[in-house]
């Protein structure tokens, strides 16, 4: 009987000393569509998604003719069994983590019923493909809004596009139903104002694409959010990571140059808390609307009660180099015909910032 009751108190010590600190992703229409991509291929380091209004992962493999096809169908003339044959071949490849990694992971796939963008049928496809790996998958199909992103505070009349943002109002909280589900179904929900007493800030997207360059011996001996709370006396001010190594340009991808990172009040603390990726849309981006996708969305109330650091990667609108006029993610080869695997550029600069912000986890020491 003894020897139960301090297995059970060992285990609960245990858990209660070493919360969670893995990495996962979620996104809104090619946002969606790239969250698909990062769980599928970082598996390994990804191990849970919500995958909101957008197409299946290699849906238009790799061409610009498919695009129309992967928004309105017909879902019966997209062969998933192929898609899913493609992320095999590179996994054999070795640009592809293993998909048994993906066994139980978490995964939201939400589509609005009145979606005049990417058809239901063909967000639904995105329920095959996870399916097929064995994750645990929730679906919120039934809510009569169109394609935005739903919060139950901001945003235009739920049923309506919003043109401005992309954000409606349909009185539902779809970032904590998303997280929620994504950590366990455990999470505290905001159910009025939270103080948002963390750290909201801009990052320089290129430096922060350089881990290797992050200095973990001056991390360690640096009261970094203490730096910060001195130094951002404006939220325009850009943060430079200590000993990092500026980069002029990120080649071949839509990247913008700043980007934005949430720190909740006890991550800045010295807990180590868990990383969640937030990928806009397109014409959601830092170039278009600023940080309002950041900071209305519901990400920010969220993570601040459940202490989850929060990483909005920015893409901007490019005319030609490669040509991006909306500011989408890449979800049909407009980079490279890697663009859904490891060499793709955005797949590996968002993997990159992923990596810098472990490094910094890893090093702090407040």
């Amino acid at each position: 009987m003894w020897t139960i009751f301090y297995t059970i108190l060992l285990i609960v010590s245990i858990t209660e000393a070493k919360p969670r600190t893995d990495v996962t992703v979620s996104g809104l229409s090619s946002g969606g569509a790239m969250t698909a991509q990062l769980h599928l291929v970082y598996s390994s380091t990804i191990s849970g998604s919500g995958v909101l209004a957008g197409p299946p992962y290699y849906c238009a493999q790799g061409s610009s003719t498919r695009v129309d096809e992967c928004l309105y169908g017909p879902a019966k003339s997209i062969p998933v069994e192929k898609l899913i044959s493609q992320l095999q071949s590179y996994v054999s490849a070795g640009t592809a983590d293993p998909t048994s990694n993906l066994k139980n992971d978490p995964v939201y796939i939400f589509s609005g019923r009145y979606d005049p963008v990417v058809f239901p049928d063909i967000v639904k496809l995105n329920q095959k493909v996870f399916s097929s790996f064995g994750t645990d998958i929730k679906t919120n199909y039934e809510m009569r809004t169109t394609h935005g992103y739903i919060t139950d505070n901001f945003g235009g009349p739920c049923e309506f596009p919003d043109l401005k943002y992309f954000i409606n109002n349909c009185s539902f909280n779809l970032a904590y139903d998303v997280l929620n589900h994504i950590f366990g179904g455990n999470l505290t929900k905001p159910t009025k104002s939270v103080p948002l007493t963390g750290q909201f800030l801009i990052i320089e997207q290129p430096a922060l694409m350089n881990p290797e360059s992050v200095n973990i011996t001056v991390l360690k001996h640096t009261n970094i959010f203490s730096y910060w709370a001195n130094w951002l006396k404006t939220s325009t001010n850009t943060y430079k990571l200590p000993g990092s190594i500026e980069i002029s340009s990120v080649v071949s991808s839509s990247f913008d140059k700043e980007g934005y990172v949430y720190y909740p009040t006890n991550c800045t603390k010295g807990e180590k808390c868990p990383i969640h990726v937030a990928l806009h849309g397109c014409e959601q981006g830092k170039w278009r609307i600023g940080d309002v996708f950041a900071k209305k969305t519901g990400y920010l109330e969220v993570a601040e009660l459940n202490n989850i650091i929060i990483l909005f990667p920015q893409i901007a609108a490019t005319h030609s180099d490669p040509p991006n006029k909306e500011g989408c993610w890449d979800w049909w080869g407009y980079t490279s015909s890697d663009y859904a695997n490891k060499l793709g550029a955005e797949m590996a600069g968002v993997k990159k910032m992923i990596d810098s912000l472990r490094a910094i986890n890893d090093a702090l020491d407040v």
